[in-house]
């Protein structure tokens, strides 16, 4: 007859960090909070998130990960899962915005160059300028607007209104 062994008991969970404020006013999650996040995780929970954060469907996403879509709506719910989604595309959006930046000023200085008689480009190529230029002025926009928003909710924390 075989004995059970008892599992340890689990350890407690920290609570979390409200995420720390980059320069750009861009939140994200702490390396730390992150990283304890994917350790209260099981690997085909780390699967799904992956999966979903890189722009898998969700069916595609239950496949990857050997899940059913009832278990991966389940799984959405729990705040771990959310926290590390939202963390692993606030990566992506960090490097997407990287590159519209660097591209922003090649851009911008290609389209000088044709208003001022250097041969023009293709017409594609100086469509593909102006979306870039643009993107990146609403990145810009977007990271500006929610700077003042955090202000703006740290005002009203500090008036006790909300």
């Amino acid at each position: 007859m075989k004995t059970r062994t008892q599992k340890p008991p689990k350890k407690p969970t920290k609570k979390s960090k409200p995420p720390r404020k980059l320069e750009s006013g861009q939140n994200q999650t702490s390396s730390d909070e992150a990283d304890s996040v994917v350790e209260t995780l099981n690997p085909r929970q780390l699967k799904a998130v992956e999966l979903l954060a890189s722009g898998a469907s969700v069916g595609d996403t239950c496949r990857g990960a050997r899940i059913s879509d009832r278990t991966l709506r389940r799984w959405r719910c729990i705040p771990e899962m959310q926290q590390a989604i939202r963390a692993r595309l606030n990566e992506g959006l960090s490097t997407c915005r990287a590159l519209l930046a660097q591209g922003s000023a090649a851009a911008a200085r290609a389209l000088v160059g044709m208003a001022k008689g250097r041969p023009v480009a293709k017409a594609a190529r100086v469509s593909a300028a102006r979306s870039v230029i643009d993107l990146g002025l609403k990145s810009l926009e977007i990271d500006e607007l929610q700077a003042k928003l955090l202000e703006l909710e740290a005002r009203l924390d500090a008036q006790g209104n909300v």
